[in-house]
Formats: C-alpha cells, structure tokens, sequence
C-alpha cells in the first residue's frame, strides 16, 4: 500500500526536473509571449481621466421654507407648484440629469463635441490637438463622410452617441455626504477636462432655466387665485407659496453655481490614466510561463503514460 500511494502521489522533484530539462523551451514560450505583451501595450492609445467632486446647493433660506412641504404641500401639488426639496432628491435630480440622453443632446449643440466623442482617434501631445477618424470625419471640411449604418444619416445622432458617452462618463455619490464623483475619460487631456467644465456648467445652466420657467408658471397662477380668494387663511397659504416662488427665481438669477458647485475643481491630467503597460507585459509574461509549464508537463505525463 505505502508503495502504491508513493507512486501515486506527486513527485515534486520530478516536476521541477522536468521543468529545468525544458528551462528553454519555456524561456522561449515567456519571450514570445512577453514580446506579444509589449507589442499590445504599445498599440493601445492613452487616455486621461479629468475628476471632480460636486456639492448640491441646498442654501438656508431653501432649509428654513421646508416646512411648507408639510403645510401645504397639498395645495401645492394640486397647482402644481415646485417646493424646496431636500439635498438627497435633488443630487439624485443632478445624477440623472447628467445621465440623460435629453442632456446629452443639449451638449451635443456645442461646437466639436460630436466628433470629438464619437470620432477621436489619436492625441496630438505637440500641436495639443485630437486626430479624428478619417473615415468617419474630415477635419478639413468639417463633415461627416463615414458610410452610415442603414436608417442613419452620415453624422451620428445622440441617440447612437450616447453608449459612448456613457462609457467614457463616470458619476456616483456618497450616500453619507451627498457629495457627488463625477470622471471625464478621453484621448485628450485637454479636452477631457474642458468637456467636464461643459456638463457641470450646462447642468446648472439646465436646471437654473427649468426652475424659472416653473416659477414664472407657478407665480402666474397662484397671483390669478389669489385676486378670485376672499378667504383669509387660503389668501395667506397662497401669499407663503408666491413667496417661495419669489425666492426661487430671485436665486436662479444672482447664484452663478446654481444647483452644483465644485469642492475639488475638474482638472488637466498630466498622466495617463490608462494603459498600464508594465502591468500588461508582467502578465504577459506570467500567462507565457504558466502555459509553457502546463505544455512541458501534460507532454512529459503523458508521454511517460504512454510508454
């Protein structure tokens, strides 16, 4: 018996003999797979991750007027008037406006940031300037000139630019703190960091427009029911809500960072952020020795069985 398992048990000598005597085999498995490596990392294109940190504007004389959620809320919902919300609900309002496909259509209107989403190729680190897709887009004329999938026209909508947007944006928050993450990623530093500037200045842009236009709506009809109520407890409810309404538009008109601000400003990366070459050919050369071990060894076994 105790013959029997020794010869069923591994012999890890063996498999280290087995191992030297075809040291350069596998050497040569590690070199070709280590030079497969390096020739990967070297095709990848570096690209620059620009980051802030957002705090929602939640400002004092919006906190003190929160009761009236619960005074008149009722009233309220049934004109259809906007009440101050609390932090959590509108960093939720901020995270998803962001995400949005309408949000992204309205970025869509500035100049360059269609082909520089969806066509950039490479980054220029001498003239600072992104190198497009040639097949897709002409810098020179400055069109379009792919051929277009079936159903689409030569410059891509913002529905078919939107997965792309999606990936290269990165958003969350800190349930604790409310505070918002948000990450550009890019070819280009420059435009990476000019591309986030862009989305926290429109969402408060967006949002700051939005609010006025209720606001403007709201006052119109709570001054139309005030002149029609004789009662003097709904005349007073309906005076508190004119007022908040007052209030909201006098702060969308005098706060520049209306619903964001910056607490750690967005950034031009100096480094890349991906790809990580070295760690690329380490592991090229890891996955190089460990199948080169498994070949010598499965041959060697088996060979032996065999026999």
């Amino acid at each position: 018996m105790d013959i029997n398992n020794k010869n069923d048990g591994i012999d890890l000598l063996e498999i280290f003999s087995v191992i030297w005597s075809f040291k350069f085999t596998i050497a040569s498995v590690i070199s070709v797979f280590s030079i497969v490596a390096i020739l990967y990392s070297i095709s990848l294109t570096n690209v620059y991750t620009s980051s802030a940190l957002l705090q929602v504007n939640d400002s004092d004389e919006k906190n003190s007027l929160s009761s009236l959620n619960s005074q008149f809320g009722g009233i309220a919902s049934i004109a259809g008037v906007s009440l101050p919300s609390g932090a959590s609900k509108k960093s939720d309002y901020a995270i998803e406006t962001i995400k949005s496909r309408d949000f992204l259509k309205h970025l869509l209107e500035f100049e360059g940031i269609t082909e520089n989403l969806f066509a950039a190729k490479s980054f220029d680190r001498t003239s600072k300037k992104i190198l497009h897709d040639a097949d897709l887009f002409d810098s020179n004329s400055g069109k379009w000139i792919r051929e277009a999938p079936i159903g689409r026209n030569k410059e891509p909508s913002y529905l078919e630019i939107y997965p792309v947007y999606s990936e290269l944006l990165n958003i969350s928050i800190d349930s604790e703190t409310n505070f918002i993450s948000i990450s550009f990623t890019h070819l280009s530093p420059f435009f990476a960091e000019e591309f986030l500037n862009l989305v926290i200045k429109e969402l408060n842009t967006v949002s700051k427009l939005r609010d006025l236009e209720e606001s403007t709506l709201a006052l119109g009809f709570l001054q139309n029911q005030l002149a029609k109520v004789q009662q003097t407890d709904i005349r007073k409810s309906l005076n508190t809500l004119i007022e908040t309404q007052l209030k909201t538009k006098m702060f969308a008109n005098i706060r520049k960072d209306y619903l964001v601000s910056s607490i750690d400003s967005s950034f031009v990366p100096e480094t890349k952020s991906y790809p990580s070459r070295l760690i690329i050919c380490l592991l090229g050369a890891f996955l190089g020795m460990i199948v080169s071990i498994l070949y010598v060894l499965l041959r060697h076994y088996t060979f032996q069985k065999s026999l």
